[in-house]
């Protein structure tokens, strides 16, 4: 009796460790929703449905930092495909769409855990009462051609599809990222992303494409020129990923650049240069100081037709400094 009674034991100890790191990331990221004037009850109620699905919840991201209210996200690996079997994954993926009002759409995250590489789940307030964002993101280098099948499989119209490919073949043979993301209220969109290695020859190679693209895409030319003035600065030596989306109508127009580990300083230069004002500083002094990070772990500039929008990153306790993260830039 007591020799079965050990794993038991085991298991019971490891859900309530899960239980208990779930609770210490809903404490912290209240405080930095709170800080930054975000209602956080979306994720508040959606993070607890997953119970001790993801792996580890590893890093929070904070977007529009100019407007009246900021969104917030946690980023999570998921447990690989033989460890945590579909059917479960599919009962808590159901409840988290049933506590978030949205139809998660089972066989679209089923195609997505087929795509070879790591896996993160990303949920996301939205400025609606009870909105939220979930993304699936698969990380890891795959062609194009398979991209291609998948992205049909997935739904996106071929009238919407063969330009986005265009501009997908354009950036390279091949994709480090593909992200499915659905938004309470129906919408849907996918994401696509290009990893430039940190060589001086990749650095101008991938900043040539990814300006053209963000012409083609309709970003004005002040945006650009300040691109072109920050982009060796944030790149650091280091690769970057550029992502573009498509939905059912089209290729959005945007693209973003996602830059490695900086220092709060360079970030606040860069919020400043992009989104002047003194409220984008007091709220990052919030994010940081609600955080405790020694730093940003990633900056991701959003280029687009209308105005540029920053995602600020930081890894929380256990991930932060060990690189575990790192695949959603490196791919």
């Amino acid at each position: 009796m007591a020799a079965r009674a050990l794993p038991i034991l085991a298991t019971m100890a490891a859900d309530v460790g899960a239980w208990a790191e779930t609770a210490s990331v809903l404490a912290r990221l209240r405080v930095v929703a709170d800080e930054l004037g975000t209602d956080f009850n979306a994720i508040g109620l959606a993070l607890p449905a997953l119970g001790a699905a993801p792996a580890r919840f590893a890093r929070i991201r904070v977007t529009d930092w100019d407007s009246a209210a900021q969104r917030v996200a946690i980023l999570a690996p998921m447990a690989p495909a033989d460890d945590l079997e579909q059917a479960d994954l599919e009962r808590r993926v159901a409840e988290l769409g049933r506590v978030a009002g949205l139809d998660p759409q089972l066989p679209r995250l089923a195609l997505m855990r087929q795509r070879p590489g790591r896996h993160f789940l990303e949920l996301e307030t939205w400025p609606v009462p009870g909105g939220l964002t979930v993304t699936w993101h698969g990380v890891g280098a795959v062609a194009l051609a398979a991209e291609q099948a998948r992205l049909r499989e997935l739904g996106v119209p071929d009238a919407a599809l063969e330009p986005f490919l265009e501009r997908l073949r354009f950036l390279g043979p091949e994709l480090d990222g593909l992200s499915d993301c659905q938004r309470t209220g129906g919408a849907a969109w996918w994401v696509a992303r290009r990893g430039f290695d940190a060589d001086e020859r990749a650095l101008a190679d991938g900043y040539s494409r990814i300006d053209t693209l963000a012409g083609e895409l309709g970003v004005g030319a002040p945006q650009r020129r300040l691109f072109e003035r920050i982009h060796p600065v944030l790149a650091g030596g280091r690769r970057q990923l550029a992502s573009i989306a498509v939905d059912a109508e089209g290729t959005q127009p945007w693209i973003g650049v996602e830059y490695g580990p900086q220092t709060w300083e360079n970030t606040l230069r860069v919020l400043n240069g992009l989104l002047p004002g003194e409220i984008t500083g007091k709220r990052l002094g919030a994010f940081a100081g609600a955080t405790g990070a020694d730093g940003v772990s990633a900056l991701e500039l959003i280029l687009s037709a209308e105005r540029p929008r920053v995602r600020v990153a930081v890894d929380l306790g256990g991930a932060r400094g060990q690189g575990s993260l790192d695949a959603i830039l490196s791919g």
